[in-house]
C-alpha cells in the first residue's frame, strides 16, 4: 500500500469504526492490491495490527504510533511528518543540485584533459618546451587538489554513513556540546522537536503524553533526546517555563516558546519557531550555494583557460614550422 492508500484508509476509518470494514471498502477500490488482501487475512486470523505493520517505512512508523494513538490519527501524523521531511529535503536538494552537477562536470573535464588529451597530444605531436611544462604542472596541481577533495568527500560521506548506521547522532551531539560547538545541531534538533511536538499536540494529545511518545521514537534520535530531557525536567518538578530553558534547546526556540507560554498559546509558538527556522535554513542554504557557486565557476574557469592553452599548442607548433 502506498501512502495515498493509507490516507484513504484513515478517512474510511473516521467514517466507519471497524478496520475490517474500511479494508473491505478499500479492497473494492483496489482489488489487485495484494497488501490490502494480506492485511485482511491476517486480521481475520486474529493477529494484532502492530504485528502486521512492517512491510515498508510508512508501516514501521505506524507500528510505533499505534501504541499511543488510534490508527486514523497515527496515519495522519505519519503522513504530515513525512511531508515535513520531504519538503525540507526537496528545498535542500533544489538549492545545491545545480552547483554539485556543475562541479561534477568540471571534474570530468579535468580528468579528460589531464589523463587523455594532454598526454596524447604531447606524444603524437611531440610537443615540448617550458610552456608545456608549466601547463602540465598546473594540471598536476589541480589533479592533486581534486584527489584531496575527493578523498575528503569520501571520508565525510563515510563518517556520515557510520553515524547513521550505528545510531551515533546523539553521541556526536553530546561530544560537540561538551566542546561548545553544537549551535547548529541544537537549532536543527529544536526545529525537528518543535515540528514533531506540534503534530502531536495539534492532534489534541496533551504535552506529557506527547513527550512520552517522542521519548521512545527511534527514527529521530535528536527529537527523542530533547523529549527525554524536557520530560525529565517536568517530572522532577520543574515548571514548564524553567524546563524550556534547557541547555540543549536552541536559544531562539526557548525565547519564542516562553513568549507563547506567556500568551497562553504554546502550540502556536511551536509553529512560529518552525517558520523562523525555515527562514534561517533558507538563508544558510543561500550562503552555502553562493560559496559553492564561486568555487565551481572559479574551478571551471581555470580548467577552460588551461584547456584553451593546451589547444593552442599545436597551432603554435605549426606557426614555428
Amino acid at each position: 500500500m502506498d501512502e495515498y492508500q493509507w490516507l484513504l484508509l484513515g478517512q474510511l476509518l473516521k467514517r466507519y469504526d471497524s478496520l475490517l470494514t474500511a479494508l473491505d471498502l478499500l479492497e473494492g477500490m483496489y482489488p489487485d492490491n495484494r497488501r490490502i488482501i494480506t492485511l485482511q487475512q491476517q486480521l481475520r486470523n486474529g493477529r494484532q495490527l502492530k504485528e502486521i505493520l512492517k512491510a515498508d517505512r510508512f508501516e514501521r512508523a505506524l507500528r510505533f504510533y499505534v501504541d499511543y494513538l488510534d490508527l486514523a490519527s497515527a496515519i495522519e501524523i505519519v503522513h504530515r511528518r513525512n511531508a515535513q521531511i520531504n519538503e525540507l529535503r526537496k528545498q535542500t536538494v533544489s538549492r545545491v543540485s545545480y552547483q554539485l552537477l556543475l562541479f561534477g562536470c568540471a571534474m570530468v573535464i579535468l580528468s579528460v584533459f589531464s589523463d587523455y588529451v594532454l598526454p596524447n597530444m604531447t606524444f603524437v605531436l611531440q610537443l615540448g618546451g617550458p610552456r608545456l611544462e608549466d601547463i602540465t604542472m598546473l594540471f598536476r596541481v589541480i589533479v592533486i587538489l581534486r584527489n584531496i577533495l575527493a578523498v575528503g568527500v569520501v571520508l565525510l560521506v563515510g563518517c556520515f554513513w557510520y553515524i547513521l548506521k550505528r545510531h551515533r547522532q546523539n553521541y556526536l551531539w553530546m561530544t560537540l556540546h561538551r566542546l561548545g560547538h553544537d549551535k547548529f545541531i541544537r537549532a536543527l534538533a529544536s526545529y525537528q522537536f518543535a515540528g514533531e511536538l506540534h503534530l502531536l499536540m495539534a492532534a489534541s494529545i496533551p504535552l506529557p503524553d506527547a513527550l512520552e511518545i517522542l521519548r521512545f521514537q527511534r527514527s529521530d534520535s535528536f527529537t527523542s533526546l530533547l523529549a527525554y530531557h524536557f520530560n525529565d525536567s517536568l517530572t522532577n518538578g520543574q515548571p514548564l517555563s524553567e524546563s524550556l530553558k534547557s541547555e540543549y534547546f536552541d536559544e531562539q526556540f526557548t525565547a519564542i516558546a516562553l513568549y507563547g507560554l506567556q500568551e497562553d498559546d504554546f502550540l502556536k509558538s511551536l509553529a512560529d519557531y518552525r517558520s523562523v527556522m525555515e527562514r534561517r535554513l533558507e538563508r544558510l542554504l543561500k550562503k552555502l550555494t553562493a560559496i559553492l557557486s564561486v568555487l565551481c565557476y572559479g574551478f571551471v574557469l581555470v580548467i577552460i583557460i588551461l584547456a584553451y592553452q593546451v589547444l593552442l599548442l599545436p597551432l603554435e607548433l605549426l606557426e614555428d614550422l
